[in-house]
């Protein structure tokens, strides 16, 4: 049976299970890299607990942001190909090298938060170490799973973001964040009723239900948004420079000389990546709300008495990084208005280069 496309149409050039492959790596690197930031900080927390405060919430912070150096490597390799263009190549090796320099530096100041504080050594042997690994295998496993991806079909049809699509996506994590809530107060009562745990214990064990409630339905999410991410890749031809163009122009407000095909192709970036960021607007609300909860959890259970500054650290990220996302929502939400006469589905294939594609018949129809 032919593999569907996220717009509904078999893909005869999918390679076999490619697209369930794509999900489920979306899926564990999710889990794995939420489990080893937050593992991670709550390490540093117990272990380094005799150091300063402000040096030892600098080093957990540091080895959480640690993974996402990595993640960032290998998902943009899954999406994007250093060979589309000399421009991706080279801002690709910049990423690479940026990552690099930030896993070192966070090794570095564990190092010396470890040395201040009297830790053991193990810690940052093992930090380096995990570090080293997610290194290693981020590009080589990001290229595999861009490989296992179709070409881009030409002529390249582009399709407008229904509403009914997003409703639907919002009703699959509504489903999901309710059956989680169900599901954490029969824990809850449970523990109350038959371990009878009373107090800082029960609100503890809350916490943890909480941090559930919100952590599955934001990976749920991190899936759904998937197929939008990659209608915004494919506005750009999958050329990671075209994109980059896009951003400055679309997001940005930057003045840029686009050509015909590329004026066009960003009108159709611009109508589409609002819907994108507020997608992402909500999994980090989400992912914010399950970290704050093992972080008062772990605090009232004595685990750390540093919770709450890593609390008042997702704020200000919070407090920094979503007024910046509306006003690019908004941006963009202009663009597409000013530009509203080049969204159609006519003129080719907007410059797309010819090693990106194949030629497929278009897919009948939009789905999820």
């Amino acid at each position: 049976m032919a593999e569907q496309d996220d717009d509904g149409g078999a893909d005869p050039t999918a390679l076999p299970g490619g697209r369930t492959m794509r999900i489920l790596a979306y899926i564990l690197s999710v889990l794995v890299s939420t489990v080893l930031s937050i593992g991670g900080a709550l390490l540093v927390a117990i272990q380094l607990r005799g150091g300063p405060d402000g040096l030892v919430v600098a080093a957990g912070t540091g080895v959480a942001l640690i993974v996402y150096g990595p993640l960032l490597l290998g998902s943009w390799n899954t999406f994007w190909d250093r060979r589309s263009s000399p421009d991706a190549g080279r801002y690709l090796r910049r990423v690479g090298v940026v990552v690099l320099a930030v896993d070192l530096a966070a090794v570095g100041l564990l190092v010396v938060a470890t040395v201040v504080a009297g830790g053991p050594v193990w810690v940052p042997v093992l930090v380096a170490l995990v570090t080293a690994l997610l290194l290693v295998v981020a590009r080589p496993l990001g290229d595999r799973l861009r490989r296992a991806e179709r070409p881009l079909a030409s002529p390249y049809r582009w399709q407008p973001v229904e509403p009914g699509l997003i409703r639907r996506k919002l009703l699959i994590v509504s489903v999901v964040f309710a059956g989680m809530v169900v599901l954490a107060s029969a824990w809850v009562v449970v523990e109350a009723v038959l371990g009878r745990e009373r107090g800082l214990d029960l609100a503890t064990t809350g916490l943890l239900g909480a941090e559930m409630t919100f952590m599955v339905p934001a990976i749920v999410m991190v899936v759904l948004v998937v197929p939008l991410q990659r209608r915004l890749r494919d506005a750009a031809g999958r050329d990671l420079a075209r994109l980059r163009q896009f951003n400055k122009v679309v997001l940005r407000g930057k003045a840029l000389d686009l050509s015909a095909a590329d004026q066009r192709a960003a009108a159709r970036y611009a109508s589409t990546v609002p819907t994108v960021l507020g997608l992402q607007i909500g999994y980090f609300a989400l992912l914010y709300a399950g970290i704050a909860c093992n972080e008062l959890s772990l605090t009232l259970d004595g685990m750390t008495r540093l919770g709450i500054l890593y609390l008042g650290v997702l704020v200000v990220g919070a407090a920094v990084a979503i007024p910046a996302a509306v006003v690019r929502m908004r941006r963009a939400r202009a663009y597409a208005v000013a530009h509203a006469d080049l969204l159609d589905d006519h003129g080719g294939d907007d410059g797309v280069a010819a090693s990106n594609v194949v030629s497929v018949a278009p897919p009948a129809s939009a789905g999820m």
